[in-house]
């Protein structure tokens, strides 16, 4: 067990998406912009994962959710 809860890449980093060591997150985060979107234009990621954890994980959830529907709507993968 790791406390506090580090952010877990693995699974988005193995698809290319780049995350970077945050010595205040104790982990490594995965880099999104403003909707959730990595640089691999189909993986998204939110909450801890992508650095915003507590309260600020539900909006980043919200945004990537919010993003990766658009990129749906829009015929993007």
């Amino acid at each position: 067990m790791a406390l506090p809860p580090a952010p877990l890449h693995e699974l988005a980093s193995q698809a290319g998406a780049q995350a970077r060591f945050s010595a205040g997150l104790g982990g490594f985060p995965i880099a999104v912009d403003a909707s959730g979107r990595t640089n691999v234009p189909w993986v998204f990621a939110a909450g801890r994962a992508a650095g915003a954890g507590g309260a600020r994980a539900a909006d980043s959830g919200a945004r990537a959710g919010v993003g990766a529907a658009d990129g749906v709507r829009a015929g993007r993968p």
